[in-house]
């Protein structure tokens, strides 16, 4: 079940980053609003999956323990 849920919660924290983005842009134009919802919504996805799913071994965004 673990194993299942995991992509669902990604799922959902994605449309939640997208969802809140947008209705923050709302003002501007419709291009200009999907550019800058692309442009700050990565970095968003990447710091909030790192902070949620940094025990996973096999995950490409962890953060290094190893480091010295």
């Amino acid at each position: 079940m673990n194993v299942a849920l995991k992509p669902l919660i990604r799922l959902a924290i994605t449309f939640a980053i997208v969802w809140f983005y947008s209705a923050l842009l709302t003002p501007l134009d419709a291009g200009l609003r999907f550019i800058a919802i692309v442009v700050l919504a990565i970095p968003t996805w990447l710091v909030v999956s790192r902070a949620l799913f940094a025990d996973d071994d096999w995950s490409p965004f962890r953060f290094r323990r190893d480091a010295k």
